[in-house]
């Protein structure tokens, strides 16, 4: 949905039901949305 310039980052955050600033991350390259949230979690420690 990012790629398509379609829909603004709060309305993919409320069609995904995630924070906006999660759309942000994934748009910027600073969070892998393939990655679960323990892996992610994991990986800060």
């Amino acid at each position: 949905m990012l790629d398509t310039d379609q829909y603004h980052q709060h309305q993919i955050a409320a069609i995904e039901q995630v924070n906006p600033g999660r759309v942000s991350e994934i748009k910027h390259g600073q969070w892998d949305w393939k990655l679960s949230i323990e892996d992610k979690q994991q990986s800060l420690l």
